[in-house]
């Protein structure tokens, strides 16, 4: 793939709006200080694959959960956390003072509609997991991805069905 160029030419006056494409590579990195080796992956033969419904592209597919079926009425709905305003694995300059406490935790029922479920969390990279009826929330700090020593290094929370 030596000099190969990721960019598209737009599509003149009239013509249709170009399609997203996406494409699959391999890459084999070659030390440092020397350009990778790419490898385009034909996946003509593969399955199509479509996600579920989500708030944004805060919240990638990979951290959907399924709720199991001991979670109340809930059982079998998928969730999906938006991490709110601050993504401490994707910044480059923190906000001064605390994180925000505009994270959320939304249910997507077996209709594909979408309802909040928890709102007012702190941000910073939460992830949340089910473990039997309660759901985990996890989140790392300030402190443990910045050194800044005067917040906590992170939290972790339970929300557990009762009802």
């Amino acid at each position: 793939m030596a000099n190969h160029s990721f960019s598209t030419p737009a599509p003149k006056p009239g013509e249709p709006p170009l399609k997203e494409k996406i494409v699959h590579f391999i890459v084999d990195d070659q030390g440092d200080g020397r350009p990778a080796k790419l490898t385009q992956v034909d996946t003509s033969n593969l399955p199509h694959f479509t996600y579920t419904d989500r708030p944004g592209t805060l919240a990638p597919p990979d951290r959907n959960v399924v709720a199991p079926e001991g979670f109340g009425p809930f059982g079998g709905q998928t969730f999906v956390v938006d991490v709110g305003t601050v993504n401490l694995m994707q910044t480059s300059t923190m906000p001064d003072g605390a994180l925000p406490y505009d994270a959320a935790i939304y249910r997507i029922d077996k209709s594909g509609t979408r309802h909040l479920f928890a709102r007012n969390l702190q941000g910073g990279f939460p992830q949340i997991k089910f473990q039997g009826k309660r759901l985990l929330l996890g989140r790392i700090g300030k402190s443990y991805s910045t050194g800044d020593f005067h917040y906590p290094d992170g939290s972790l929370h339970a929300i557990e069905f009762t009802g």
